[in-house]
């Protein structure tokens, strides 16, 4: 790729990115998210901010009784992280790329569900309390799942720690889909590491393409094809990129290895004719 728009470095942190995204399931889910936040910040120190969560929880236990239960745990929780360190949701500026970014959030105190959720749920673990990420549709929540005398609860972490029943979490759905997505139990499932960091990755995708940055929105992409690289429509997107960028032989490689993974694409026609433009610019540039 163009040494212009993806450096030696950039390179190096992708493939750590790619060696903490290959043993994802035994790593944190805050690591992962570090490991992404430092394409953006050289020089963060990914453990010292892990310590930093692992002072949040020391700072938990030292308040709680020696044979605290899991709802003691998770009030002790949600008292310290939302009223002692004041986390909360960032509704000002959904877009802003330092709310997804983790050592942000814990400076600035604000982030958005997924970042918030990455948090909680990493303080969580060091604690023992067994929760795990839930995916509503267009909103990220957390899930007790320990049963027993606690029971199902769900916990909204951009909410202040707000504590949902089941049947909160379905009003919450309707009310974020104006009644028009039927309710699927599936929804309650909770996801894995490969699935949260890619919601993170996706959201700052987002972020980089509304402030019209595509030498950041490449850093994403790249990072969301370590997590699935052979993707079709994450393969067009960084050719599309690439197109924006004026990096026209990338542009041109990606979109022709998109058809061939996808020759049935539905926007098959206009691929190729973009193949064709870049054909005619790459070797233009010969």
């Amino acid at each position: 790729m163009d040494e212009a728009i993806w450096t030696t470095r950039d390179e190096a942190l992708r493939l750590e990115f790619a060696h903490q995204v290959a043993r994802c399931e035994s790593t944190s889910i805050a690591r992962l998210a570090l490991q992404v936040a430092a394409g953006e910040y050289p020089e963060l120190l990914v453990d010292l901010v892990l310590d930093r969560l692992e002072k949040m929880a020391r700072d938990i236990r030292s308040r709680l009784s020696k044979n605290a239960s899991d709802g003691e745990k998770i009030a002790g929780l949600n008292d310290y992280l939302f009223n002692t360190v004041c986390l909360r949701g960032e509704p000002s500026d959904y877009y802003d790329p330092k709310s997804s970014y983790l050592n942000e959030v814990l400076t600035r105190r604000c982030g958005l569900p997924i970042s918030l959720c990455i948090i909680y749920l990493d303080v969580a673990s060091r604690l023992g309390l067994p929760m795990v990420g839930v995916g509503l549709p267009g909103h990220f929540i957390v899930r007790y799942t320990g049963g027993g005398a606690v029971g199902e609860i769900f916990v909204d972490p951009y909410n202040n720690g707000e504590m949902l029943s089941r049947q909160d979490c379905k009003d919450l759905v309707r009310r974020l889909t104006s009644g028009r997505l039927p309710w699927h139990d599936d929804f309650l499932q909770g996801v894995d590491n490969r699935h949260i960091i890619t919601r993170l990755l996706n959201n700052l995708k987002s972020a980089y393409l509304r402030l019209a940055d595509p030498r950041r929105e490449l850093r994403i992409q790249n990072y969301i094809l370590v997590v699935y690289p052979d993707e079709p429509h994450e393969i067009r997107e960084r050719g599309l990129i690439l197109w924006r960028l004026q990096s026209f032989k990338g542009a041109l490689e990606d979109l022709k290895r998109y058809l061939k993974l996808a020759p049935q694409a539905l926007d098959g026609e206009e691929i190729r004719q973009k193949i064709a433009m870049l054909t005619e610019k790459v070797k233009g540039l010969c």
